[in-house]
């Protein structure tokens, strides 16, 4: 199951002047796995935007198995 839905986010800039990157931190209305990540490094996005897609486990669902090899 894929979600891409909305979460909050907060920017932490490193206090360089006018230098808006940094660190962004993602709160994710769920737990999984990312899958796509839709916005390079250092491109500008709208507010509501979707910037990743995020693979869900629902309940049930077990991890992947490693698969072990054969000697």
């Amino acid at each position: 199951m894929a979600l891409i839905a909305s979460s909050s986010c907060q920017s932490q800039t490193s206090g360089n002047g006018g230098d808006a990157r940094g660190i962004i931190i993602v709160n994710a209305p769920a737990t999984g796995e990312v899958r796509r990540v839709f916005v390079r490094e250092g491109v500008s996005v709208n507010e509501g935007a979707p910037i990743v897609e995020i693979a869900v486990r629902t309940e049930g669902q077990s991890a992947p198995q490693a698969q072990a090899e054969d000697p």
